[in-house]
């Protein structure tokens, strides 16, 4: 039932913020707009008895007054009131055509000829708003079916602003606040080997809470809800040059970055502090990705200061993969549930070998993880990849005072 590009808008994360958010939108009211062949197509919102318009997005050559970002009226008298009260139908094939909207100066004078309003509901039931298109042509081949798409992309938006709402609307949980502000977490690092000389040569780092905040994953997940993951991560990149500090000289650190934070990176002022070529930051296949031109811009920029690109949990779902074809990263790091009993799985084997033969073909460096046994490792330095990191390997230890690495 979706398009294509209906679809592609529907994969951006909203939850990531209300930046993302409202990109969302643009692109849904976009997507519909170029769809059905209409010129504008905006979402409304309810406040105080007026209708705001929340988004718009219109053809370059028809600009109607008074439909833009932000600009509101009374609610009484409009077509978003009007659907939603059922005295206009949702679906309207020539407004012209139709009684119960003459009186509506826009049908005249702009005029309205297709148009399409939906409410956009919350789980409480109220009406957050409307999803609306129309065009100054008539349409006779708008449909039902059409009408069901639209109700479903409502559906959808209803989802993500809803979310985004109890985000600013919850407690901020002021006690993460400020252990986030304080640096008030620890460290861990776990070696990365080149198993072939059995020599560490990289560190991953690891961020550890107080126990009371639950366990590490929670707590990202906590803070992206909240919209503190960009605090969160700004303080372990400034504290990564007191971890580097700590591992030989010949190491590189690396750790997790959210695209999020990535796409607001500048690794100038870092890169005075630790040097290149020791910074390694890891993109995650948890959170979609908005704009791939605009992240491989930023990629590049980090690439050219000599700060490194890992993609995280290669062949755990599309999105690693996505990222591996569109960033051209220095390091792939191979997912620990292709790693597990590869020497006894022909179709695991298979799929390594040729993530190998890729990486190889690319000049990209491989990095399998989660390597548990001996049989584990035998077959991957077998195959060629010499990189590894897993508790077989070395376990991660905490930052502590007078912690000395090989």
């Amino acid at each position: 039932m979706f398009t294509g590009q209906i679809k592609d808008a529907f994969l951006i994360d909203a939850q990531s913020g209300p930046d993302a958010l409202r990109w969302k939108k643009r692109k849904v009211l976009n997507a519909l707009r170029e769809t059905f062949g209409m010129e504008v197509a905006f979402i409304s919102r309810f406040e105080a008895g007026d209708r705001v318009f929340d988004e718009v997005e219109s053809s370059f050559d028809f600009d109607p007054p008074g439909v833009a970002r932000g600009a509101r009226g009374p609610a009484q008298g409009s077509y978003c009131l009007r659907v939603l009260e059922g005295e206009v139908p949702a679906l309207i094939h020539d407004a012209r055509t139709v009684a119960s909207v003459q009186d509506i100066a826009a049908t005249r004078d702009w005029p309205i000829g297709a148009h399409v309003s939906v409410p956009i509901r919350l789980s409480n039931g109220r009406c957050f708003g409307m999803l609306c298109a129309f065009g100054r042509k008539p349409d006779l081949t708008l449909s039902l079916r059409d009408q069901a798409m639209f109700e479903l992309c409502a559906a959808l938006l209803a989802r993500d602003i809803e979310t985004s709402a109890q985000a600013e609307d919850a407690d901020r949980d002021p006690p993460l606040q400020a252990a986030i502000a304080a640096g008030d977490f620890a460290f861990a690092l776990q070696p990365i080997f080149d198993m072939a000389r059995d020599a560490p040569i990289g560190y991953e780092l690891f961020t550890r809470f107080a126990p009371e905040f639950g366990p590490t994953e929670e707590v990202f997940r906590r803070a992206k809800y909240l919209d503190l993951i960009l605090p969160l991560e700004e303080v372990i990149l400034q504290r990564a040059p007191e971890v580097l500090a700590l591992i030989p000289p010949h190491a590189f650190l690396s750790l997790n970055l959210s695209v999020s934070t990535f796409e607001d990176f500048d690794p100038a002022p870092l890169l005075a502090q630790v040097g290149p070529g020791r910074l390694v930051l890891e993109l995650t296949e948890h959170e979609r990705v908005a704009d791939y031109a605009s992240l491989a811009a930023r990629v590049a920029r980090a690439q050219a200061s000599a700060v490194r690109l890992a993609i995280d949990d290669v062949g755990a779902g599309y999105a690693s993969f996505r990222h591996v074809m569109q960033l051209r990263p220095d390091i792939v790091k191979i997912d620990r549930a292709l790693i597990s009993g590869i020497e006894g799985s022909a179709a695991q084997g298979s799929f390594v070998a040729a993530l190998a033969d890729y990486a190889r073909a690319t000049g990209t460096q491989v990095i399998a993880e989660g390597i548990e046994r001996i049989e584990e490792r035998d077959w991957l330095l077998a195959h060629g990849i010499t990189w590894g990191q897993g508790y077989l390997l070395g376990r991660p230890q905490m930052v502590r005072p007078g912690l000395v690495l090989a």
